[in-house]
């Protein structure tokens, strides 16, 4: 079958991004096999969950002399469009001093006794309600003082011993104070009992439906269940949720999502054998079960660099392209919800095999980040939203704000926000914040 044939495959919606200007069968025989030697990148560079250090060149340090990816290009693009990676250091791109070791008021340790967990189970409730209605900020309040909290080593006594705590304010420390009298919140036994707001929790569970879209199903449009939404209009996120809501309702064991990173690794180095993937959340950090597939790219011929510049921008457009579709011709990919220049979200399903139990559909999103961007994209990725949450605020005190883009330097006084930090691995963001590194496993708070 053509890579023609193979695209044509997607939604008209998706046909327009995906048609190119000669037919993709040449750039299949252009690209090198999956046993193909020339990769410029080591092969730990490919990651494993399961390890916990890895030493890894800078991205602008790799020598890019394979040009299999550039001739394979050439043939759907025109010489313009193709642009070699800059080599040398970016002038941009400074690495400063590490920070000395940083010791928080209150060091977390999420393999201690949490002391105080009736306490954080509620303000958790809250945190979670607060984000489900529209308030992030709300949410994330609740979540810093989670932290501190959980890492207090003792029982709390008062809410005054409480409001001592980095992030807990006098709201929260009244809320303590209420838990500890009484082992329970009267605003937590209220919205066990408020109709919209639990209405809102079960909508959320389709995927494609968030808090606003949630509410505005039950404020505007009268619905009261899932099944209510079966008549009402939908996004086409919404349609394919409702499709597969109960396949999309199970967890998916450790065991199929290691089959799934084999099938990814395999097909990249089939396409090129220089992509880097990872696969991110909770399957990196050592959970036994995932809610969806959340896959991380990079290519050394994907810089921040060539993604402003227009001619080489096409370039990058076309490595997510051959991703996908190399996917859908091995029948992986089932639904596609959206393409974007570099991220796909779609439903996949491993393939049936006579005599065993049918296999049921998965969400997968697949980001293509630059290569000098990959590590902070990888280390957001990661998690947990608490662990990252934490180490954003550590970024802070530290004079430094870090982002899933980047790690920057930050004036404490005016603001000003200076160039991305070089970063080569995920050691370098603790090295360079002044704390002990922590392995994938250790970040599941």
């Amino acid at each position: 079958m053509s890579w023609l044939s193979t695209l044509r495959r997607f939604p008209g919606h998706l046909t327009d991004r995906l048609i190119l200007t000669r037919s993709l069968h040449s750039l299949e025989i252009a690209m090198p096999s999956a046993t193909s030697k020339q990769s410029t990148l080591p092969s730990g560079w490919l990651l494993s969950p399961r390890k916990v250090r890895r030493t890894s060149p800078p991205p602008s340090r790799q020598q890019t002399s394979s040009k299999s990816t550039a001739a394979a290009l050439s043939t759907v693009l025109p010489p313009s469009a193709i642009k070699s990676v800059r080599k040398g250091t970016k002038k941009d791109a400074k690495t400063p001093t590490p920070h000395k070791k940083h010791t928080p008021l209150i060091p977390i340790d999420p393999s201690k006794k949490n002391y105080n967990k009736r306490i954080t189970d509620i303000l958790s409730e809250l945190s979670k309600t607060e984000k489900n209605i529209g308030n992030p900020w709300k949410s994330q309040a609740y979540s810093k003082a989670i932290l501190s909290i959980s890492a207090y080593p003792k029982p709390l006594v008062s809410g005054k011993e409480a409001q001592g705590l980095p992030g807990v304010g006098e709201s929260i420390a009244k809320l303590v104070q209420e838990i500890i009298e009484t082992g329970t919140s009267e605003r937590v036994q209220n919205e066990a009992n408020d109709q919209r707001l639990q209405t809102i929790n079960t909508l959320m569970r389709v995927s494609g439906i968030g808090p606003s879209a949630a509410a505005k199903f039950y404020d505007e449009l009268g619905v009261r269940s899932i099944s209510d939404l079966l008549h009402r209009p939908l996004t086409r996120h919404q349609k394919i949720g409702m499709k597969y809501f109960n396949e999309f309702e199970k967890r998916i064991p450790r065991a199929e999502m290691d089959r799934w990173q084999a099938i990814i690794k395999d097909v990249l180095e089939d396409i090129d054998d220089r992509f880097v993937v990872t696969i991110a959340g909770s399957y990196r950090r050592g959970q036994e079960t995932c809610g969806d597939i959340d896959v991380l790219l990079t290519h050394p011929e994907f810089t921040t660099s060539s993604s402003s510049n227009e001619a080489s921008n096409s370039n990058h457009n076309v490595l997510l392209q051959l991703v996908i579709s190399r996917l859908h011709e091995k029948g992986y990919l089932t639904d596609d919800i959206s393409l974007g220049d570099v991220k796909y979200m779609g439903v996949c399903k491993l393939p049936d095999v006579p005599n065993t139990e049918p296999h049921i559909h998965r969400r997968i999103d697949i980001r293509l980040s630059p290569i000098d961007m990959y590590w902070p994209a990888v280390f957001h990725s990661t998690g947990s939203d608490q662990f990252n949450r934490w180490i954003r605020a550590l970024a802070i005190e530290q004079g430094y704000t870090l982002s899933e883009y980047s790690l920057r330097t930050k004036d404490k006084k005016t603001g000003a926000v200076g160039p991305p930090v070089r970063i080569s691995s995920e050691e370098d963001i603790f090295r360079l914040l002044g704390v002990e590194w922590r392995a994938p496993e250790q970040r599941d708070w």
